[in-house]
């Protein structure tokens, strides 16, 4: 595999990891789990029985995980959720045996894992007498993922639904923007006048690298077909749907992704593509990069008008 492509599943990964939390985040561990371990067997609540204190196990070695993962806009208390775990953890015992490992996994969003909830946890582990465990944070859980297979890598990220797990983001204006590019010939008076609008002072201030800004700038001389698309509506409230749609989705991202993230530019990026494409294309598989490329003509058209990425201009951004 190319060490471009390595990067870009390691991006993939991080935008996971930051849209995810509670039980999306336990259900993508569980992905990762099952393409690195044959034996993984993830686990849910059952009525009254719950789930025993097992978030997901491996019953030939008797090793169980527990996953902590609180929303992004929450404070972290992994310590208390260990307290928690390890306090229950004669259900573990009662309702499922022996226990020979057991990991407490913590989505911690790249930030790593904190002195007192190490110690806690290997004091724990003694205590118990457990032979085999560890914490599983955000970076550890990156170095499994990263040894797949590139289809099982595909098959973890699962490509057409990583817009906000918490969003039922389904705009039916962008939906008929994405058909109306995908079906228009670059026939329109307008072809002949296009060309890349000079937006460096936003590409400066908001610190886009020099491929993303390739990327935008190719991509903003196909946003003429946008602007056709808006003047056959002749409808002001449409054009206002459609940029309001955009930063909502631009906002959502920016609030989720630390801002001491080294690729937070490259990550909202990626955010954008995947949550433009609507649902009713996510199972095209083999159209997705026409999908993709339209996602990023509509990103161009609002980095543009700054409804995407910071305004220079603008008084909040101080």
């Amino acid at each position: 595999m190319a060490a471009q492509d390595s990067s870009l599943f390691r991006l993939y990964f991080k935008l996971a990891i930051y849209q995810k939390s509670g039980m999306a985040f336990q259900e993508f561990f569980a992905k990762v789990m099952i393409y690195s371990d044959s034996g993984f067997e993830p686990v849910k609540p059952y009525g009254n029985w719950g789930d025993g204190g097992n978030d997901g196990h491996n019953p030939s070695t008797k090793h169980y995980y527990q996953v902590y993962a609180p929303v992004a806009t929450t404070k972290m208390n992994a310590q208390e959720a260990l307290k928690k775990s390890t306090t229950d953890y004669h259900k573990l015992l009662k309702k499922w045996g022996a226990v020979n490992g057991y990991s407490f996994v913590v989505n911690d969003r790249f930030t790593g894992v904190e002195a007192p909830l190490s110690q806690a946890f290997w004091s724990f582990k003694a205590d118990k007498n457990i032979s085999n465990g560890e914490i599983v944070h955000t970076l550890s859980l990156q170095k499994i993922f990263m040894t797949l297979a590139e289809d099982d890598k595909l098959e973890v990220l699962d490509m057409h639904y990583l817009a906000p797990s918490d969003s039922s983001f389904e705009p039916t204006i962008i939906s008929e923007l994405v058909k109306y590019l995908l079906n228009e010939p670059d026939v329109s008076m307008n072809l002949l006048a296009s060309k890349a609008p000079d937006f460096s002072e936003k590409i400066k201030f908001n610190n886009i690298s020099e491929n993303l800004e390739t990327r935008i700038k190719n991509h903003s001389l196909e946003v003429y077909k946008i602007d056709d698309f808006l003047i056959e509506q002749n409808d002001d409230s449409i054009a206002q749907e459609l940029s309001q749609t955009v930063n909502n989705i631009y906002k959502q991202l920016v609030v989720s992704i630390p801002n001491d993230e080294e690729y937070k530019n490259e990550i909202i990026y990626l955010g954008l593509v995947e949550s433009l494409i609507p649902k009713f294309a996510r199972d095209k598989v083999y159209a997705k990069r026409g999908y993709n490329t339209v996602a990023e003509i509509i990103i161009a058209k609002y980095f543009e008008t700054c409804d995407a990425y910071e305004d220079p201009n603008s008084s909040n951004s101080s």
